[in-house]
């Protein structure tokens, strides 16, 4: 949980240093994250790994084939026998472990399908609110640079209008103070 934490914060912290550099738009993030987040990459290795489960535990329900063949030869009588045979058996019983087996490699297959959507979920709705941040802090400092531009402006126009002698300078520092 702490790790989950901290990455989190160092996410929201050097995300906006990124996109200086560049600029991203939510859909290229979103995929660059499903793409190298390591935490879905593991829940995608999961699923493949119960789907090779559930299809191994499925060749236990075939049956058991056994072939054989034989060639037999009497040298003194000068005769040969060949022969052939095959088997088919399948295990039938009540606690089969072949069928808990595939019963749990399906369960297993459903529970890392799972895992993998909610993680997928997961890291699209982190990418979101981090971009909502990064959108909402570019968007305040934006207005901070317009509200400096505009009280630069006023302390330009007080200056010039305190050199033309239109203001006092009482004036003139008291709309600096207001500021």
């Amino acid at each position: 949980m702490q790790y989950l934490i901290f990455m989190l914060l160092l996410l929201t912290i050097s995300f906006p240093f990124s996109l200086v550099a560049q600029s991203y738009n939510l859909e290229n993030l979103i995929i660059d994250a499903v793409e190298k987040n390591t935490v879905l990459k593991q829940a995608r290795i999961n699923l493949e790994i119960a789907k090779v489960q559930n299809n191994s535990t499925k060749i236990n329900f075939l049956p058991e084939v056994s072939v054989d063949l034989g060639r037999n030869e009497d040298i003194e009588n000068n005769s040969k026998l060949n022969s052939m045979s095959y088997g088919m058996s399948y295990l039938i019983a009540l606690n089969y472990d072949a069928y808990y087996s595939n019963k749990n490699a399906k369960h297993d297959l459903n529970t890392a399908n799972i895992s993998l959507q909610l993680q997928l979920q997961n890291t699209i709705y982190e990418i979101m609110q981090s971009y909502i941040f990064v959108l909402e802090e570019q968007k305040r400092l934006d207005l901070l640079e317009e509200n400096v531009n505009i009280q630069d402006s006023i302390v330009s126009e007080g200056f010039q209008l305190f050199n033309q002698q239109r203001i006092t300078q009482f004036e003139y520092q008291q709309s600096e103070i207001n500021l």
